[in-house]
């Protein structure tokens, strides 16, 4: 029987408690996060995850995927992780077959999958962690908008885009950074939920609006915003 090689700082975070995987029987040795480099694309694709290639990700780095997996929303870089888990909680996770919204009911077909912010309010309105690339069904995703804010959002913002085989959708974030001296938190997001638009200009420059006059309406003091592209050339208008 192999020894064990002690557990992992990720393990704190889950159940299990294995440390080699069956997958990758000759690794034997915890890692840093930071190491963890791993391609994680088509892992994001696959599980109806944002992964950049169009449009922002919501996941940016194998060490990313396995920390959020667990509840963790910063890259603890100096975490180790076994074999295991990284397998596991990483390129190799599955979802689960049934639902994890919780009171979900029936057996409807998934409608969308979990991203990093629907499980961050899991924990925040449930106490219950969802691990990002699972899947809700059209209902519980009602159930999801309607929910109060509680995790230091301002709103959330749905903007329809084809980065997702799962759905017709995907979530796209507009992050604020407050540059007030006197406020503790340094990102506020703001969520506008649109339905089959088309991404041209006029709709673009509605959000920003809607987004610049909010944030002056809440933030008086601020006079400044500093706008950041996701590298999309242009908006026409035709």
């Amino acid at each position: 029987m192999a020894a064990s090689i002690g557990k992992c700082s990720i393990s704190v975070y889950t159940s299990s408690c294995f440390s080699f995987s069956p997958l990758h029987p000759s690794e034997i040795n915890l890692i840093r996060l930071k190491d963890c480099k791993r391609g994680i694309v088509s892992h994001l694709l696959k599980n109806g995850i944002r992964s950049g290639v169009k449009g922002g990700a919501d996941v940016f780095s194998e060490a990313d995927l396995i920390c959020k997996r667990v509840g963790l929303f910063t890259i603890e870089e100096a975490f180790t992780v076994c074999p295991y888990h990284r397998d596991f909680l990483g390129v190799h996770w599955r979802p689960k077959t049934s639902f994890q919204y919780p009171d979900h009911q029936g057996n409807a077909k998934p409608y969308r999958s979990f991203n990093s912010l629907m499980s961050k309010r899991m924990v925040s309105e449930f106490g219950t962690l969802v691990p990002i690339g699972s899947g809700i069904c059209r209902k519980c995703h009602g159930d999801y908008l309607n929910l109060p804010s509680s995790i230091g959002m301002i709103g959330e913002v749905e903007v329809p885009m084809e980065d997702n085989h799962r759905n017709e959708e995907t979530y796209v974030a507009t992050s604020i950074q407050n540059q007030q001296s006197t406020c503790t938190d340094g990102h506020k997001t703001f969520t506008h939920t649109m339905g089959y638009v088309k991404q041209d200009f006029f709709a673009v420059l509605s959000l920003l609006e809607h987004t610049l006059v909010t944030l002056k309406q809440q933030l008086p003091h601020s006079t400044e915003a500093y706008l950041r592209s996701e590298n999309a050339g242009c908006y026409h208008c035709g």
